[in-house]
């Protein structure tokens, strides 16, 4: 099996049969599967995604799960579970994702990544720009404006500049899932990261899929202080798991969020939240600073012991 496509949907009724189509309708010369994710959906999507497996079973499965034995996260139940078991029930080599209410707008994508993949026997993933529909209007997404061709481990962790309806990856995920795909409240950045510490990736500069922002929508609608709070938490955990480059640059990513969440608490006038992250950010700059200097020791013989410590006290005083 070349590819496996896995959808993940739920309560998607007005959007999942385009999803479906714009896979169904890629043309490529290899074998793919489509794995169909129903989280439980209660609108029809359910019936919708069953109505194609039955027109196509040798193409599509159609999971069915039970909603309320999720997983949750920082007290919301998530589709994560169900997320997870696609990952693992897939058999290609290579894995696309999309969610069931966003589609695929070119017929070459798959192909085309796939193509690339496979010339490139390093890389660990492949993306592309999207374009974004919102209140019925499709507009450009800037997210990757300045993306380069080889996208470095470094640079996706500076931040999250993949939709996931653009991905398409090795298939890492037949033995074990990565313990923070259980606990991220942004499980795409996770998976991201998780691919570029397999290897570079590649970037086609070319809309191939549409990403939909709507009311049902959940990550795109939540407080942009509640995505702060939950991202700061994330990258704490992030910077445990993976090893450098992508933790240095987790941890200037980190230097960005807490500066927004103190100068927002300051605003607020709270100022206990302001001092709780402040200390962080101090514990977070510290990581920093230790990391450059021992970078710079690597890089020269004559460092010694002796002249880190001193800098590091110069620099920590210099802050004060």
């Amino acid at each position: 099996m070349k590819i496996s496509v896995c959808i993940i949907t739920y309560n998607h009724f007005d959007y999942i049969e385009r999803a479906i189509s714009s896979v169904i309708d890629q043309k490529h010369d290899f074998e793919m599967e489509i794995l169909i994710g129903d989280d439980g959906s209660t609108d029809g999507t359910s019936m919708i995604c069953e109505k194609y497996a039955k027109m196509y079973p040798d193409l599509i499965t159609h999971f069915i799960r039970d909603r309320s034995s999720g997983i949750n996260i920082n007290g919301r139940r998530t589709g994560r579970k169900n997320f997870l078991d696609l990952l693992q029930s897939a058999k290609g080599e290579f894995i696309a994702l999309l969610e069931g209410d966003d589609y695929w707008s070119d017929t070459t994508k798959l192909n085309l990544q796939v193509k690339a993949l496979e010339k490139s026997p390093s890389a660990s993933f492949s993306f592309h720009p999207v374009q974004i529909l919102k209140g019925g209007e499709i507009s450009q997404d800037y997210l990757n404006e300045f993306t380069p061709t080889i996208v470095e481990p470094s640079l996706i962790a500076k931040g999250n500049i993949i939709r996931t309806c653009s991905v398409v990856f090795r298939n890492n995920f037949e033995r074990e899932i990565n313990k923070i795909l259980f606990s991220a409240p942004v499980g795409d950045y996770a998976l991201h990261l998780i691919n570029a510490s397999f290897g570079h990736g590649i970037f086609i500069n070319r809309n191939m899929a549409v990403y939909r922002i709507h009311e049902g929508g959940i990550w795109s609608n939540y407080k942009s202080i509640s995505r702060n709070l939950e991202w700061n938490d994330m990258l704490s955990e992030f910077s445990t798991v993976f090893g450098e480059p992508i933790r240095s640059n987790l941890l200037y990513q980190q230097e960005e969020i807490l500066n927004s969440l103190i100068s927002y608490y300051k605003k607020e006038n709270e100022l206990g939240k302001v001092k709780e992250f402040e200390l962080q950010l101090a514990s977070v700059k510290t990581s920093c600073i230790l990391k450059n200097i021992y970078s710079k020791k690597k890089r020269s013989s004559n460092f010694s012991r002796k002249s880190i410590f001193h800098r590091f006290i110069s620099i920590i005083s210099n802050r004060k």
